[in-house]
């Protein structure tokens, strides 16, 4: 039996093979927004259900033990606080000056998607690099409420718009992508477990880990469709803004391992 205090590691794609499914999804769905731009706005609205079945696929993997045990990592979850809402905005801030001072819109919109950390579908890349999901999984709620009540403060600084916080709706936002994803997988979870003998539910939680990168290469494809048309007419500007996001992820990398 698998000690319940660890995240079970069914054996999954080889790299190279998540690698290529990956650039196949972007690729498929950029031809798609470009053939069809009515089309890819279509598969745009499958975007949020792919999310939620990505997210119940991930904490159906996730054991309540380990997640009980992540929650008393303070240390872990201080450094996660401290790098996404005080280093990394600051460092969003440089990166969007120095590439897009001159373009405000740009570098707003550049300005959001620094300061706003992944809130879910992280969760898949770290299972896909075999982390740990349990420990990324209690990061979630918090990301959540503290992102949405930081946002605003640092818009209001770094580009002097100020925006309002919506209180009202904090709880359904973590009701939604948090809570009842969380509820509905370790349930099914629970029973299952309970009524599947133990190599029928070893081969099932192989096949919800075989899932994981298939619903994340359909959650890209749908965003690549979606979004290519307007890539394509403002090509030289996204060029730019690529150079920058490729910036920013190789310090916040250096910034991490250190």
């Amino acid at each position: 039996m698998t000690d319940a205090t660890q995240i079970p590691k069914p054996i999954p794609l080889p790299s190279i093979g998540v690698t290529a499914l990956f650039l196949g999804a972007i690729g498929l769905g950029a031809i798609i927004g470009l053939a069809s731009p009515s089309f890819g706005e279509e598969l745009s609205r499958g975007v949020d259900p792919t999310l939620l079945a990505m997210v119940g696929l991930l904490f159906f993997e996730v054991r309540l033990r380990a997640v009980a045990a992540a929650l008393a990592n303070v240390r872990f979850i201080g450094i996660a606080l401290a790098a996404n809402f005080v280093l990394v905005p600051l460092l969003g801030v440089g990166i969007a000056s120095l590439f897009l001072s001159g373009q405000p819109l740009l570098y707003t919109g550049l300005l959001i998607y620094f300061l706003a950390p992944c809130t879910d579908w992280f969760l898949g890349f770290t299972r896909m690099a075999r982390g740990d999901t349990a420990l990324g999984s209690t990061l979630l709620p918090i990301n959540m409420v503290v992102q949405l009540l930081l946002l605003p403060v640092w818009l209001w600084l770094f580009t002097r718009h100020t925006g309002v916080v919506d209180f009202a709706t904090i709880p359904d936002t973590i009701w939604q992508w948090f809570v009842l994803p969380f509820i509905v997988a370790q349930g099914l979870r629970w029973g299952l477990k309970r009524v599947l003998s133990d190599a029928v539910f070893g081969r099932l939680s192989q096949a919800v880990s075989a899932l994981i990168p298939l619903v994340t290469a359909a959650l890209i494809l749908q965003i690549f469709a979606a979004h290519t048309p307007t890539i394509a007419a403002n090509w030289d500007l996204f060029g730019l803004v690529l150079l920058a996001i490729f910036v920013f992820f190789v310090v916040t990398y250096v910034m991490a391992e250190g």
